[in-house]
């Protein structure tokens, strides 16, 4: 047993990289290998960045006007405030937002009323989907792909690398994951979190047939279907074990987020009063 083990160890190293360089081919572009860290280095910004999420309280990021760029997601276009503040940055990485049936509506808005040069990013497993070449009738937006993949089961010296060379991400079932990691790239060393209540926790129950519905609310659901929250039947059947065991990993992935911006000597402060990410500094 321990010749076996000593073996093991011996050939690990070996094994991690055979791991890692088959990660690198089947799941990442290389040509996107540090574009958002060469992108940091040459773009204008101001001294913080303010990601803005779909909750209710998104609104609250434009109570200070401070030396700040704007950064939202998914259909926040619909809102009012997407043309009074002009964001610098757009992010969607949601399969169902390039989804043909649902797409129209959010894009439309995107496409016709961006009046200032702004940043989309999308992962480039997005590239073919119809969506990219929509962005061709608006020559102020300017599409960014990047590694949407995550690497979590490699270890620790592998998966840092992978993050911090832009060839994969921590875990992004939600999208601010993504927001964070890529104010993070960009070099931001203040980094502010609004509209992230991630309260979905509280709008989860169970009728008597033991089925599992969502209630959801965004700032922007009164603006598309007229009403603050909206009840949602998951597509495939699910449990509450399954759902929690989501959220659970959502929040493992805040964690890998602040570990990065740690190594980037980035700060970041959730400013979302009745957020329940305990993850990151509060700012009241």
């Amino acid at each position: 047993m321990k010749i076996a083990n000593y073996i093991r160890k011996k050939l690990q190293p070996y094994r991690d990289k055979r791991n890692f360089e088959r990660f690198l081919q089947k799941y990442t572009k290389p040509e996107l290998q540090d574009n958002l860290n060469k992108m940091g280095e040459t773009i204008g910004r101001h001294s913080q960045l303010k990601v803005i999420g779909g909750g209710p309280s998104a609104g609250e990021a434009f109570l200070e006007q401070d030396d700040c760029d704007y950064m939202v997601v998914n259909a926040y276009a619909v809102v009012p405030d997407y043309k009074k503040y002009k964001p610098k940055y757009y992010v969607v990485m949601d399969i169902m937002f390039f989804e043909e049936e649902v797409l129209t509506a959010t894009w439309e808005k995107i496409i016709n009323d961006t009046t200032w040069e702004m940043y989309f990013f999308m992962p480039i497993e997005m590239k073919t989907t119809k969506v990219a070449s929509l962005f061709e009738r608006n020559p102020l937006i300017k599409v960014v792909y990047f590694n949407g993949n995550t690497y979590h089961s490699a270890p620790e010296a592998k998966r840092d690398y992978a993050y911090d060379h832009n060839l994969a991400l921590p875990n992004p079932d939600n999208v601010i994951v993504g927001c964070l990691y890529i104010g993070i790239m960009l070099k931001y060393p203040i980094i502010k979190m609004y509209g992230v209540e991630y309260d979905f926790i509280h709008g989860l129950h169970v009728d008597e047939n033991n089925k599992v519905y969502f209630t959801s609310r965004h700032c922007y659901d009164e603006d598309i279907i007229g009403e603050k929250s909206v009840v949602i039947e998951p597509p495939v059947k699910t449990d509450v074990e399954t759902n929690l065991m989501g959220y659970v990993n959502t929040l493992r992935s805040y964690k890998e987020i602040k570990k990065i911006a740690e190594r980037h000597n980035v700060k970041i402060y959730n400013c979302t009063k009745k957020s329940i990410i305990d993850v990151f500094d509060r700012l009241k």
